[in-house]
């Protein structure tokens, strides 16, 4: 699914550089482009980045209090998840959602996003968001420029 979306980014940048900034100054090409090499990292890093996948040092820690200093009153603030499909045990405060597509829990998920094929979780939540941003500033800079150029500004 990734790859759908890059190609539909990349398809929307290269025709408003052959139809839009090809026929307006240079400075809009540049700038363009910029906002489209700045698309495509995110969406990269986005889509090769651990979700929040949790690794054998967050799970069943019955250690963890000692080390962080919590005692067993303060543990029952906790909340508690477990994942009977996951067979995962969390008790200490972190944030944890199955996502049954992706048949992995994340941890803090947001969504399990279509765009990538994954889940979007605490380890590229502030990439995935970086991307959403980008990819609406360039299509509000391409909708811009198309005036530019309808309205000859």
């Amino acid at each position: 699914m990734a790859i759908r979306t890059f190609l539909l980014i990349t398809l929307l940048h290269f025709l408003a550089i052959y139809f839009i900034y090809s026929k307006l100054d240079f400075e809009f090409s540049i700038v363009g482009f910029a906002i489209y090499l700045l698309t495509i990292i995110s969406h990269f890093f986005t889509a090769i980045m651990n979700p929040g996948i949790p690794g054998r040092d967050i799970l069943y820690f019955e250690d963890v209090p000692k080390r962080r200093g919590i005692s067993d009153e303060q543990l029952i603030a906790f909340d508690e998840f477990d994942c009977n499909k996951c067979n995962i045990s969390s008790r200490f405060g972190f944030s944890m959602k199955h996502c049954d597509i992706c048949n992995v829990c994340i941890l803090e998920k947001s969504n399990h996003s279509k765009w990538f094929g994954k889940c979007i979780g605490k380890k590229n939540q502030q990439m995935f968001d970086f991307f959403v941003n980008i990819f609406w500033f360039g299509t509000i800079y391409i909708l811009v420029t198309l005036g530019f150029l309808v309205f000859n500004l």
